[in-house]
C-alpha cells in the first residue's frame, strides 16, 4: 500500500471508504498544510463591511468566498491575496500590522491515522509508537467537527498518549477536545474541513 502524506482511499464498498495519514509528512510548509495551521479564517456573512479593503493588493473585499482574517489580529485580505503572499515568502506576515504566524508542530514519531466512513459512523484508529486507540463517533455534526480537529492535530504532531487518553475519559466529548487543543492553536475553521476531500496541489512557498 501507498501511504503518502495526504490521505488515500484504501478501499471503498456500500457507502464506506477508508483513509490513511501519516507523519512526518513530507511538505509540511504547503500551501495546503500551512492552512492547517488555523492562521487563516473565513469571514463570516455578517462580519462584512461595504468599505472593507485589503492591504495587501488594496482593492474592494466584496467577496465573501475569498475574504479571510487572521487568527490573532483578526485584519482581513482576499484569500488568493493571501496565498500569494505565503508561496513567494513561506511565511504568514500580516502586511498590515506585521505580526508574525510560525507554523507550530510537535514532535511525535512516525505514526499512522486510519480513519473509516460510512453513513452512520466515523472510526478513528491511532497508530503512535508504542500506542493505539480506536475511537468511534457518530457521523453527525460534533463526529464531523471532532474528526476534522483530530486529522488537524495529528498532523501536526501534537497528538501524544497522554493527550488521546484524556480524550478517551472525558468520553471524546467535543466541548473537551476543542478546550484541550484550543490553547494548541487547533480550532473549528470551515477553511480546513474539505482539504483532505478535494484534490489540492501540494503548493510549496518558493523560499524553501
Amino acid at each position: 500500500m501507498d501511504v503518502s502524506d495526504q490521505f488515500v482511499i484504501i478501499d471503498e464498498i456500500e457507502g464506506m471508504n477508508f483513509r490513511c495519514f501519516r507523519i512526518p509528512m513530507d511538505n509540511p510548509k504547503s500551501y495546503k498544510y500551512m492552512l492547517k495551521q488555523d492562521i487563516i479564517f473565513l469571514v463570516e456573512n455578517d462580519d462584512v463591511q461595504v468599505d472593507d479593503r485589503c492591504e495587501i493588493c488594496f482593492d474592494s473585499l466584496n467577496e465573501l468566498s475569498d475574504m479571510g482574517y487572521l487568527r490573532d489580529c483578526k485584519h482581513r485580505f482576499h484569500l488568493h491575496c493571501l496565498k500569494t503572499l505565503y508561496l513567494s515568502t513561506a511565511v504568514i506576515k500580516c502586511p498590515y500590522c506585521k505580526i508574525v504566524y510560525n507554523l507550530q508542530f510537535g514532535d511525535c514519531g512516525y505514526s499512522y491515522l486510519f480513519v473509516k466512513l460510512c453513513a452512520n459512523n466515523v472510526g478513528l484508529e491511532f497508530n503512535l509508537v508504542e500506542y493505539t486507540l480506536f475511537i468511534d463517533l457518530n457521523n453527525d455534526d460534533d463526529g464531523q467537527c471532532i474528526k476534522h480537529l483530530l486529522i488537524k492535530a495529528f498532523q501536526r504532531q501534537l497528538l501524544n498518549q497522554e493527550l488521546l487518553e484524556s480524550f478517551w475519559d472525558n468520553d471524546f466529548s467535543r466541548e473537551f477536545i476543542e478546550f484541550k487543543l484550543r490553547d494548541l492553536n487547533v480550532f473549528p475553521n470551515e477553511l480546513t474541513n474539505n482539504l483532505d476531500d478535494d484534490c489540492w496541489d501540494d503548493e510549496l512557498p518558493n523560499q524553501i
